[in-house]
């Protein structure tokens, strides 16, 4: 007899604690499939747009420097703007750490 109670107060406590098991998943893993393969593109929309930002950005910083080299003032003007560059970097180093 207290064998067979053990056991059943062990089951009873599995119960209790282990999830209920599925016995069907296809419409859950239809949702999450659909759901994953939204998150996929939307992310990589995402990082296509900071990419084109961010080259965009960078075509800009070089024609600016193109322009301040060809121009007579353009040495004074570089070396400010290289100067801020640095700055901001190192502004930016110092808050990401």
């Amino acid at each position: 007899m207290g064998e067979s109670s053990h056991a059943s107060t062990l089951e009873q406590h599995e119960k209790q604690i282990m999830p209920p098991k599925r016995s069907s998943t296809s419409e859950a893993s239809t949702m999450s499939q659909a759901a994953i393969r939204k998150l996929v593109a939307d992310s990589i929309a995402a990082a296509l747009e900071t990419q084109t930002t961010t080259m965009a950005e960078a075509d800009n910083s070089i024609r600016e420097i193109l322009e301040l080299l060809d121009s007579s003032a353009g040495s004074r003007e570089l070396n400010q703007y290289f100067l801020e560059a640095t700055m901001l970097k190192r502004i930016k180093l110092h808050l990401l750490s």
